[in-house]
């Protein structure tokens, strides 16, 4: 598969150097806590999560929520770049809330998203990783592709309501959405 179907690589500018690498895979996890110290030891000092990519609508949604993670550090709260970054993307002021969401388990991932954010292109260092827990390139337009159970699954776990649909200025539904998601985590940001 080409480096362009599999990899999708996001701006911070102007606000940030770092870049957003997303990786969409196909994998089985057989131990997420494995998973997640292999993660911890190969991206050290580097926002880096797997997350189900049938619970992500847009990539505007990972990239607000990385900008999120990266600039806003209050003292009392979440401290662990990669769990604040969890934290924003599933809208939750709460650690467990968030991994309730968005943390990995065990079990066939169709559609996984890799996230890495950095400075310093990643590319070679996330495929030596992918290899080590068998995990395999899939196309991103697959997994964010429109499809309505996906759809309203998401809206769920967002808890947005047809009603705010309809009122937003937005006419396209997806984009309604996206900014309806982005829209609760910086309502998220004044509850902290």
């Amino acid at each position: 598969m080409e480096k362009e179907d599999w990899v999708k690589t996001l701006s911070l500018e102007p606000l940030r150097r770092e870049r957003v690498y997303v990786f969409c895979v196909k994998c089985i996890i057989k131990n997420p806590e494995e998973v997640i110290e292999k993660l911890r030891k190969e991206f050290s000092g580097k926002i880096s999560v797997i997350i189900d990519g049938d619970l992500v609508i847009d990539l505007e949604v990972i990239r607000h929520a990385a900008l999120n993670a990266l600039t806003f550090k209050p003292q009392h709260w979440i401290q662990n770049d990669s769990i604040r970054f969890l934290a924003f993307l599933a809208c939750k002021r709460q650690i467990n809330e968030a991994l309730e969401v968005f943390g990995i388990r065990k079990g066939e991932y169709e559609r996984a998203i890799f996230v890495v954010i950095s400075e310093e292109d990643v590319i070679e260092n996330v495929k030596r990783f992918l290899m080590e827990i068998n995990g395999e390139p899939t196309s991103c337009d697959s997994i964010f592709r429109k499809d309505h159970d996906r759809t309203e699954r998401i809206m769920r776990i967002y808890e947005i309501r047809e009603e705010e649909i309809r009122a937003s200025l937005e006419r396209d539904r997806k984009k309604a959405i996206v900014n309806l998601i982005i829209e609760r985590m910086n309502i998220m940001k004044i509850r902290i």
